[in-house]
């Protein structure tokens, strides 16, 4: 990666050739011709893309409110990036890491900003695979879909391993700063010296708990509106509890090392409702929204550039 940028340009290219030869593959195996986006309804897919956006607008919308320091367009700017980053990074991760680097850039304070990210992370991953869990057993025991399986194991995997992360944040956040205070080019890069991590920075409230958790169910409650109207612009009639369930065991199953979680999004999506409705969605969320958060990403390359520059 370029000293220069936050971002690696042939990473993004070697992300979409994953992702288009995964997506390609699904098709035929599937039987579905991409002659299909022909005939799709373009006002469910405008729809379809709008609850994408609105979800992220509610992840920067609760960033700000973590982080009062950061303006709302700052939140905004932020989450748009991660969104990209986590597009072309194996398994969805990497965002987290730019929201750290740009949070502490902006804010300056590491110990405070790598709390409200990995309490960001809690919410993001802990709500929707403990709903994954629940109806992936239920679609198991009541249903009889032996698919489900999968999600279970993938739930309960990524819920234990992020439990296990934060009982132990304090040595991993020392442990991160350590390594960037022992190289000299992480050290320019984050310009940031030894913070305590202070979670008492953040303590919140009963209430404000309960609106931070609710951010969260909304954000996926407009990803899964996304995916509904994703099927019914193809045609497909499918209930929207039905397509909320596609939507958490794709997040699951997302785990799969590869670009955006490919291979897995598609399958925990087919677990429901597989055909073009997955097809469709997948190009919305990974192609569209991808190039719809690229002008944030520049912009927020060029903004922490500039910082860097006044820094040395």
């Amino acid at each position: 990666m370029r000293d220069s940028n936050i971002y690696s340009f042939r990473n993004v290219i070697l992300a979409v050739l994953v992702v288009t030869i995964v997506l390609i593959l699904y098709s035929l195996i599937v039987n579905v011709s991409l002659e299909f986006i022909l005939n799709v309804n373009f006002i469910y897919v405008a729809l379809s893309l709008s609850a994408l956006l609105l979800s992220l607008i509610i992840s920067s919308i609760r960033l700000s409110l973590l982080n009062r320091e950061l303006r709302f367009v700052d939140s905004l700017t932020i989450w748009f990036s991660s969104q990209f980053i986590s597009n072309i990074t194996p398994t969805h991760s990497g965002g987290e890491v730019l929201r750290f680097y740009a949070i502490t850039k902006i804010t300056n304070d590491s110990g405070k900003n790598f709390a409200i990210v990995l309490y960001e992370i809690l919410l993001d991953v802990l709500a929707p695979n403990m709903l994954a869990l629940f109806f992936a057993i239920f679609y198991l025991v009541v249903g009889g879909n032996l698919y489900c399986v999968f999600p279970i194991l993938s739930s309960m995997l990524i819920v234990t391993l992020w439990v296990s992360i934060f009982l132990r944040r304090k040595r991993i956040y020392t442990t991160i700063l350590h390594v960037i205070e022992r190289f000299s080019f992480l050290r320019r890069r984050f310009n940031i010296g030894i913070t305590e991590l202070n979670f008492s920075d953040i303590k919140l409230n009963v209430l404000e708990h309960a609106v931070f958790i609710s951010l969260t169910l909304l954000k996926i409650m407009f990803a899964s509106l996304s995916v509904y109207l994703a099927y019914l612009a193809v045609g497909v009639d499918v209930e929207f509890i039905h397509s909320m369930v596609a939507y958490l065991f794709a997040l699951s199953l997302g785990i799969i090392p590869l670009p955006a979680g490919s291979i897995g999004m598609e399958a925990g999506l087919s677990i429901i409702k597989p055909g073009a409705g997955v097809v469709l969605w997948r190009i919305l969320a990974y192609y569209i929204l991808t190039l719809t958060c690229l002008p944030f990403i520049l912009n927020l390359n060029k903004r922490l550039v500039i910082r860097r520059s006044l820094n040395k």
